[in-house]
This record gives structure tokens, sequence and C-alpha cells, in this order.
């Protein structure tokens, strides 16, 4: 993309509460672009405001949007496609639509033991 100038991802975990944060910036040349950001899982997911939970079978993983204010989480299901190619289970995809010209991300995800 010719307005992309970068695009930088950094990750933060705490080794002891497993806490992981994802930051995410962009930078663009004249008008940001639309960014969306996406997390593909097998596991079941739900979204509750802000947040996700993705659910694990001995802990569930529990996913927020820090920044920006204004996103929203969408549950996107492939399970015809999976059908289709012959997998078990059902593919998900965690769309995280962002409000336009955002180019900070930071997600905070946070394990839950069940």
């Amino acid at each position: 993309l010719p307005q992309l100038i970068a695009a930088r991802r950094t990750l933060d975990l705490d080794p002891a509460t497993g806490e992981l944060v994802l930051d995410d910036r962009f930078e663009f040349e004249g008008d940001a672009l639309e960014v969306e950001e996406g997390l593909v899982t097998w596991l079941p997911v739900r979204v509750e405001s802000e947040c996700a939970i993705v659910q694990g079978e001995h802990h569930d993983l529990k996913i927020c949007v820090v920044q920006p204010d204004g996103a929203h989480m969408v549950v996107q299901s492939f399970g015809e496609e999976c059908k289709a190619n012959l997998r078990e289970g059902v593919l998900q995809r965690l769309a995280i639509q962002l409000p336009r010209g955002t180019s900070l991300v930071k997600l905070r995800m946070t394990p839950i033991k069940k």
C-alpha cells in the first residue's frame, strides 16, 4: 500500500501473570487508511462489550481493546468453508474494527483459569 509508511508491532509479555499486551502502530502518508485487526482461532469466541473471550479447555483468554476508543469487535465463523475443505471444527475470526484514522491499537490479552 503506497500510503502505508510504517507498521510496527510490539508484544509485551508479563511472565508472572501470562498477560500479553499487543501494541500496533501505523504511519500513513496523507489521509490514514482504514485498519482492521484480525485474530483467528479454532476455539469458541464470544464478544462482551469491548472484550472478547476465547474459550479454551483449561483457560479462557480475555482480549480487550485498550486503545482506541470506538473499536468494535465482531466474530466471523467459517463453518461452511471448513466443511468444504473437509476440516473438523469451525475456524473463527475475531475482527476488531477500528475508527478511521487509527494509528495506534493496543490490545490486552489475559489468561483466565477455569
